[in-house]
């Protein structure tokens, strides 16, 4: 049974037939075919000396994790059950990974440093430079861009050769000069919507320029690209959209008591 206490980070694979989480303050992850039945993983603090792993990347072949407690470790596996450690270059309080289909990129918390990597194996990452020393909490590949943001001092940055080289993205900001705190981003139908907790999003067909637009109340999930429109899940309420700037809300009743403070939503195309 899964501990609901406890932080773990969701990813869905290739052909979206199958789940894996990874322990963040723990020792056991999961993995199931359905999302009814799971089955315990353990990746063995003994020998990689981390409980702390941050998010999850699938490239077709494996599965890759990276350490967040200030050290140079990932992990990877082929099916989510049993992991390989991997050397990273460099050490780090380690965000992501993402896999843009051409390589893992992860960003170091604290630092200007991110890596790259086409296997995500010991021996095969490459420093990068970041345009700011930030709290780099989040990357993610937005279609083949990658896109960092430091969540503590809303700094936004974005590559568009693979993570060779970054640079500055200015999001939108209020009318007083506040920002927005912008701190998700997904894409699709060749659209990228960004997500701030006050319920305002931001849509960009570049991943450049940036324009607003708001969803009323607050607390919204990253959204999740169905194929056909967005979906993101906010306080009690569900919103989709069809192109990023109207969005249709709803409130089921049979999910009203678990709609609150949401952190992650995700779709398994079906």
């Amino acid at each position: 049974m899964i501990d609901s206490n406890k932080k773990e980070f969701l990813f869905n694979i290739s052909q979206w037939r199958r789940f894996v989480l990874v322990p963040n303050g723990s020792t056991t992850g999961a993995v199931t075919f359905n999302g009814l039945q799971w089955t315990a993983t353990t990746i063995d603090v003994s020998a990689f000396g981390s409980k702390n792993w941050k998010g999850v990347a699938y490239d077709g072949t494996k599965f890759l994790t990276v350490d967040f407690s200030g050290g140079n470790r990932a992990a990877s596996s082929p099916e989510g059950k049993v992991w390989t450690l991997q050397t990273l270059p460099y050490s780090s309080g380690w965000s992501g990974p993402a896999w843009n289909g051409t390589v893992f990129c992860a960003t170091g918390w604290g630092t200007t440093v991110a890596i790259t990597s086409p296997t995500g194996l010991t021996g095969s990452w490459t420093m990068r430079t970041l345009p700011f020393n930030s709290t780099w909490g989040v990357i993610k590949a937005i279609g083949t861009d990658f896109f960092a943001i430091a969540t503590i001092y809303e700094h936004y940055s974005i590559s568009q050769d693979n993570g060779a080289t970054w640079s500055t993205v200015n999001m939108p900001i209020s009318k007083n000069g506040v920002d927005y705190e912008w701190n998700n981003v997904a894409h699709g139908n060749g659209i990228s919507v960004a997500v701030a907790d006050d319920g305002n999003t931001a849509i960009s067909t570049d991943n450049l320029k940036w324009y607003q637009y708001g969803l009323p109340f607050s607390s919204w999930s990253p959204p999740a690209w169905t194929g056909n429109f967005l979906c993101s899940v906010g306080t009690y309420f569900i919103a989709k959209s069809t192109d990023s700037v109207s969005w249709m809300m709803s409130k089921p009743t049979n999910l009203y008591s678990y709609l609150f403070y949401p952190t992650a939503f995700a779709w398994n195309r079906s």
